[in-house]
């Protein structure tokens, strides 16, 4: 792992020089709706990227994504920001 000199916050945005690629700084974090579905939020620079969630419910059409949900809560694990017993 690389550490920055120069600390990012959420919404911060570094461009390669010469290179298709963007370092990009989100707020990540997870939380249980009232039906117990865990929810993954995702807050980036308010102007390209607002407000997204990702969940572990498969029934849900539009937020449910097993891989990114799987990748996610490994981070926030890995991180020690994981806010329940349980690991996804």
């Amino acid at each position: 792992m690389t550490v920055l000199r120069n600390n990012m916050k959420p919404g911060d945005v570094r461009v390669f020089k010469g290179r298709r690629a963007i370092v990009a700084a989100f707020c990540i974090w997870a939380e249980k709706n009232r039906s117990g579905d865990i929810h993954i939020h995702i807050t980036g620079d308010n102007k390209n990227v607002k407000h997204v969630t990702v969940c572990n419910n498969p029934m849900s059409k539009n937020r449910y994504n097993k891989v990114l949900f799987r990748d996610l809560s490994r981070l926030l694990v890995a991180y020690e920001k994981w806010p329940f017993k349980e690991k996804e």
